[in-house]
């Protein structure tokens, strides 16, 4: 107590103390435990881990990039784990998995800053063999055909192709029988092809 003052009013003396929490939540993003790389195989899954507990993180909140162009991911877990499938890939490539800044927000309201990881990125392989495709067309001199198709663009895959023709009557290209060696550049994103 203090002492009154002319009202005769008496105070009460002490104090109050305040915590208030502005830390971020900080998230990490890498690839699941089991998780093969290269893989060949749909889903690619990853873990996400805040420092604490958040809410409102959905799959809206994970940012896929890479070479394989996923598309789809979802989300699964809560407090501070959260585990990531990554489907839609349609071709051999990379697969990356992140966590921009502002996706989910601790008991405090505090958002999290952007992911850091030490392996977010996992090599995929459709396991599907390149395709090729060839205009029709007459044989006989002056006359062109348009051979195309899709190659890989994964990590160790050759940025040519290389289409030898051979005779008509050849089953089994042999040096004899060859009739031409042509090389077409591999498109680095889309993995397209094209020789005429």
């Amino acid at each position: 107590r203090t002492d009154p003052d002319v009202a005769g009013n008496i105070g009460i003396s002490g104090s109050t103390s305040v915590t208030i929490d502005t830390t971020a939540p900080t998230v990490t993003v890498n690839q699941a435990a089991g998780q093969d790389d290269p893989s060949t195989s749909s889903p690619v899954e990853f873990r996400i881990v805040f420092s604490s507990t958040v809410y409102g993180f959905t799959s809206s909140g994970v940012t896929l990039a890479g070479t394989a162009n996923p598309t789809t991911v979802s989300v699964t877990g809560s407090g501070t784990t959260y585990a990531v499938a990554v489907t839609g890939m349609n071709r051999d490539g990379t697969v990356i998995a992140a966590v921009a800044a502002a996706q989910a927000q601790d008991a405090a309201g505090n958002a999290n800053l952007a992911s850091t990881s030490s392996d977010n990125t996992v090599t995929y392989d459709d396991n599907v063999a390149p395709t090729v495709s060839i205009t029709s067309f007459t044989a006989g001199a002056g006359q062109s055909a348009t051979i195309s198709g899709l190659a890989g663009v994964g990590l160790g895959d050759s940025p040519t192709v290389t289409i030898v023709l051979c005779t008509q009557s050849s089953t089994v290209c042999t040096a004899a029988s060859t009739k031409a060696t042509l090389t077409a550049n591999v498109n680095p994103t889309t993995g397209a092809w094209t020789v005429t």
